[in-house]
């Protein structure tokens, strides 16, 4: 309770002082899984595939409850088919019966909002998956439609029980897939025929969900990545930090360079010397330590 009133205020610091650092925070984390730039890339990717998510009216919590829960759910789905002997367990079971009237009157119920919205267009996009864009989802529908077909035929050539799962998710979702790829077509249809042209469309829509900004923070993260592949982690991100505070934050350079050696200090301090971590080992690493004197230490860079 004594620091309540010291957290609270960390509400009211500029959103760009704090992205610096939990982007340094959030790379960093990952490549505690694998220690590899490939960790950095599918970070990058899943970031790409949640800003089009949120911008496409496509709520993200399922897909982050499917990445958690979906091999749990694999290995529970095939045990209780084993010890059944078979699917009657689906409609002899009360328990699992009343699941599937919930996920059936869940479905309803979200049928029912995005027909209440699309009747109510001024209402104010609040909320998780209500912002939405057809020329954004469009893409987004199709390929899950895509991938859900392709899965659903790939895994008829695997063994039963392995084929199980698949099936089960499959065939519902290449479905919906379908009814959100019909339906965003047919939005943006008419979203072309009121405005003229699908340039225009895109314009107007690129324009609400902050495209050239979101192209901008993508492309220092390529940045980051880049120099992390020159000259490692320990330079890479402070020179992110600071540029980034200069370009983008508009601050001064004493602030963006204070910033950064701030960084860097976590950097060198808790992640190399207290949990020891394994560097990427990059372009300059391998000459780089070689021109150092034998009294700088050449953990403080590589």
């Amino acid at each position: 309770m004594l620091w309540c009133r010291q957290v609270a205020k960390l509400a009211f610091i500029p959103g760009h002082l704090l992205i610096p650092g939990v982007v340094c925070f959030v790379l960093m984390g990952a490549w505690l899984g694998q220690t590899s730039p490939g960790d950095w890339v599918v970070v990058m990717i899943m970031g790409l595939v949640g800003y089009t998510m949120k911008r496409g009216g496509w709520p993200r919590p399922p897909l982050v409850l499917a990445l958690i829960l979906g091999g749990i759910m694999e290995q529970t789905f095939q045990i209780t088919m084993r010890v059944h002997e078979g699917p009657a367990w689906l409609w002899e079971r009360p328990i699992v019966v009343g699941i599937a009237l919930l996920c059936v009157l869940t479905v309803f119920l979200a049928g029912r909002g995005v027909i209440k919205r699309k009747r109510d267009k001024d209402e104010t996009v609040t909320g998780e998956g209500n912002e939405y864009n057809p020329i954004i989802s469009l893409p987004l529908s199709l390929v899950l439609f895509a991938f859900f077909t392709h899965a659903y035929f790939d895994s008829q050539t695997w063994p039963e029980m392995a084929q199980q799962f698949p099936f089960t998710i499959a065939v519902p979702a290449v479905f919906f897939a379908f009814y959100a790829l019909v339906r965003d077509s047919v939005d943006l249809k008419k979203e072309i025929g009121i405005q003229g042209g699908i340039a225009v469309v895109w314009r107007e829509a690129s324009s609400r969900i902050y495209f050239s900004e979101m192209s901008a923070f993508f492309g220092y993260m390529i940045g980051v990545l880049i120099l992390t592949l020159l000259f490692g982690q320990k330079i890479a991100m402070p020179i992110y930090m600071a540029v980034y505070l200069i370009r983008w934050g508009k601050y001064s350079p004493k602030i963006a360079l204070g910033y950064a050696a701030g960084g860097y200090a976590v950097l060198v301090l808790f992640y190399d010397r207290v949990m020891h971590l394994f560097w990427h080992p990059s372009w300059l690493d391998s000459w780089g330590p070689e021109m150092l004197p034998d009294w700088i230490p050449h953990w403080l860079f590589f």
